[in-house]
């Protein structure tokens, strides 16, 4: 089908079918409008009826039947029209006045046709009432011809109406439908010009905010995550290239000049332990890379169980104050009055908290104060790391978590910037809000993670 052809495509097809659905639509809200215009026709024109054979009935019980003859031959000399017929028969059916001749066959109400074939004087074309009072039978007809025609104008009218709404809803439709396959087609490209390799491209999205505004919308914020993810990706394997093109160098070095040793007959101990070195700083690399994989891709947790945080900050503070002694540092813990019980899995907590620990022990000089604290705020339990060492400059705090990030002053110390982006796979793992900002002086990195209820 050729995408051009108006006519056999998609506008054209969305614009039948709601025309479709309207005419649908209008004929049956049409034909309910023309039963209930008839229902009410037809019980005003009995009321008028009933209306006159009242007055009848009120000559002759007032004035006796010769009056009444006399008033209904005045009523009937007087209407100009077939429209309207009045009878007075007698107790036998004799016609004794009226320009209605032929006594109605039963009393009430009757839907007849006057002919002037002689030998059927009634059809269908009146309503007619009559009624037997003191051995006179009274008729009165008012014929049915306005009626048919105030219903035909009624139909010719809504058959108008619908024409008109069939057009303007046929082009109104084409119109919005078009509109849309635009919207629509503009999306297929833009898509397919980010299959291509364009990132930075985004869908144009209106004012109307219809639904495939709002499914742009949603996708342009797929496609700026998109677009962070593939800067972050290629950050960080540039990252990756070059922290390991240093081990690897000097691994290379070490393996050739124990190689120099041997061919001299000399001791190439010291070059191999020195390549197990690097190996062993390879392999740390990409067993964390491995781990932020696995926790950043894992499905529904399993190993996920209640946990008191207090608990894990006491034993991990234990363990590490020795450690922050040796290098002439203060550890303490502060923790709640009250037990906090968050759910989580107790392993990757104690690995979040190691390895807060092991960046401020390794990065504050001697005297520096470390602080592990844990309280409540509202439903939040929140974990915090503090300590009033050198710090991070304002502009790399956002930076401190990402793969690889390391400052200027740590390279040197052999550092794989991979220890706090480890940190935030674990607190991201939990539905966990983690943030760093400056202690004034030093760091302090803040988890708030959702607590338990008593």
């Amino acid at each position: 089908m050729d995408r051009g052809s108006i006519f056999s495509g998609a506008p054209f097809r969305t614009a039948i079918y709601a025309t479709v659905v309207t005419s649908v639509i209008l004929a049956v809200s049409g034909f309910l409008a023309y039963l209930e215009v008839e229902a009410a026709l037809i019980k005003d024109l009995k009321a008028e009826i009933l209306e006159e054979e009242y007055l009848l009935h009120e000559i002759l019980l007032d004035a006796g039947g010769p009056s009444l003859q006399r008033a209904i031959e005045h009523l009937s000399s007087s209407y100009k029209s077939d429209n309207h017929l009045v009878g007075l028969f007698d107790q036998y059916g004799g016609h004794l006045a009226g320009r209605l001749e032929a006594s109605p066959q039963a009393d009430g109400w009757q839907q007849v046709v006057r002919s002037d074939d002689a030998s059927s004087a009634w059809g269908e074309d009146y309503l007619v009432h009559s009624a037997q009072l003191q051995g006179y039978q009274t008729a009165v007809a008012r014929s049915l011809w306005p009626v048919h025609r105030t219903l035909a104008i009624l139909i010719e009218s809504l058959m108008l109406l619908a024409a008109v709404v069939f057009v303007a809803i046929l082009g109104l439709g084409y119109i919005v439908s078009t509109q849309t396959l635009r919207k629509l087609q503009t999306l297929e490209k833009t898509l397919d010009e980010v299959s291509k390799g364009d990132t930075d491209i985004r869908l144009p999205v209106s004012p109307a905010n219809d639904q495939i505004d709002r499914i742009s919308r949603q996708m342009n914020q797929h496609l700026d995550r998109l677009s962070t993810l593939m800067v972050s990706t290629k950050a960080t394997v540039v990252a990756i290239a070059h922290d390991l093109k240093t081990p690897l160098s000097h691994g290379f070095m070490a393996l050739q000049q124990a190689s120099s040793q041997i061919e001299r007959g000399g001791d190439p101990q010291p070059q191999l332990q020195e390549l197990e070195q690097e190996l062993g700083r390879l392999s740390s690399v990409f067993d964390t890379i491995l781990r932020i994989s696995r926790i950043e891709t894992s499905g529904t947790p399993t190993n996920f169980s209640t946990v008191a945080l207090n608990d894990i900050v006491d034993d991990i503070v234990e363990t590490y104050g020795p450690i922050a002694e040796e290098n002439g540092q203060h550890l303490v813990a502060k923790g709640a009055s009250n037990a906090v019980m968050i759910r989580g899995d107790p392993m990757m907590l104690r690995q979040m908290l190691v390895n807060l620990l092991n960046n401020a022990i390794k990065y504050c000089p001697r005297g520096a104060r470390i602080e592990v604290g844990v309280t409540t705020m509202a439903d939040k339990a929140v974990l915090s790391v503090s300590d009033n060492g050198p710090g991070v400059p304002s502009e790399q705090l956002p930076n401190i978590f990402d793969p690889f990030f390391r400052l200027d002053s740590s390279r040197a110390e052999g550092s794989n910037g991979l220890g706090l982006a480890l940190v935030h796979a674990i607190a991201t793992r939990h539905g966990a809000l983690i943030s760093a900002s400056d202690n004034a002086p030093g760091l302090k990195i803040t988890v708030e993670i959702e607590q338990l209820g008593p």
